[in-house]
């Protein structure tokens, strides 16, 4: 059985492990764009006189189909999925400017690999080919956010200030997840239980590391959820620079973190770049990737630039809300 054949059969037969009460659900197939243009295959279950409809990925559940699980067993639990996310589904959220200013949120992402998306999203180029998008945190289910990605219709509806929603969802989210910063040491111990969850600085202007010895450093959030975004926090490049005492690489490690290396210990921009690929394409999922573009952060210019290019590019004053 394709996948294809398997999304089919369980639009066809889901209804039947479902209760009586919950019967009268219509089951649609959708395919959503997810990050870097992913795509997902959603089973939604619409019951008649219901504002908002849970949706199920069903990719997870074919997996465990060629894994050898029976179809019986999978339908049960998807039925039993589709009872719980109807309880615990959030509906939508008022959207008046002030009631979702502070549960704004940003995320960075790479606009080569997201120009499907990125045709009905809001977002902020910053240069280097990365942008910032924009959402609504709903609330958090079983330790994962519930977002609502703001589209441009939608903050054209509710007539949006769009510099002013650009910079309360920066704040909000610096706010909400702080950037952590630590060498790589501190990271692994932290992985291998050696060091207590939580105890790692965060990124502010008296962090220093300017007399450590370690070649590499991490930054991201405590959640390590979308982490790459601290990297364009208020004052996060200089702050970096500042701990360092050195200008700096980035290495996009994945949309989760970023791998911070001192001028002074790098290998050349050339190298980092190929080692970037290769864990790009060996151990990371398509909707984890960030980029393939090593950064490079001068601390006396104050410049982000794609290291080795030859024009420099454009920094995030320069640009505006699309």
């Amino acid at each position: 059985m394709t996948n294809k054949e398997f999304y089919s059969q369980v639009q066809k037969d889901i209804v039947n492990y479902l209760p009586e009460s919950l019967k009268d659900v219509t089951a649609e197939l959708i395919t959503v764009t997810k990050h870097n243009d992913t795509k997902q295959t959603g089973l939604k279950l619409i019951q008649e006189n219901e504002k908002s409809s849970p949706l199920l990925y069903l990719e997870p559940y074919f997996e465990r189909f060629e894994q050898g699980n029976s179809m019986e067993s999978i339908m049960k639990d998807l039925a039993e999925a589709y009872q719980h996310t109807r309880e615990t589904t959030i509906p939508m959220p008022e959207m008046d400017y002030d009631k979702i200013k502070e549960r704004l949120a940003v995320q960075l992402v790479s606009i080569d690999h997201n120009k499907e998306r990125l045709k009905d999203l809001l977002y902020k180029p910053l240069g280097n080919g990365f942008a910032f998008t924009y959402s609504i945190i709903q609330n958090v289910i079983s330790g994962t956010d519930a977002r609502l990605y703001i589209t441009r219709e939608m903050a054209a509806n509710h007539h949006y200030d769009l510099k002013a929603l650009s910079n309360d969802a920066l704040t909000a989210t610096a706010k909400r997840s702080p950037a952590i910063f630590a060498d790589m040491e501190s990271i692994m111990e932290e992985m291998t239980g050696q060091r207590e969850r939580d105890s790692l600085p965060e990124l502010t202007d008296e962090l220093t590391f300017a007399e450590s010895g370690e070649p590499m450093f991490v930054l991201s959030n405590p959640e390590r959820v979308h982490g790459a975004t601290c990297l364009y926090y208020p004052d996060a490049q200089e702050q970096i620079a500042k701990a360092l005492g050195d200008s700096f690489y980035v290495l996009p490690s994945s949309v989760h973190e970023q791998i911070i290396v001192p001028e002074g210990k790098a290998l050349s921009p050339e190298d980092l770049t190929q080692m970037v690929r290769e864990v790009n394409d060996s151990q990371l999922s398509p909707d984890e990737l960030l980029s393939y573009d090593v950064l490079h952060y001068d601390k006396d210019t104050k410049d982000l630039t794609i290291a080795g290019a030859k024009e420099k590019n454009l920094g995030t004053k320069d640009m505006e809300v699309r």
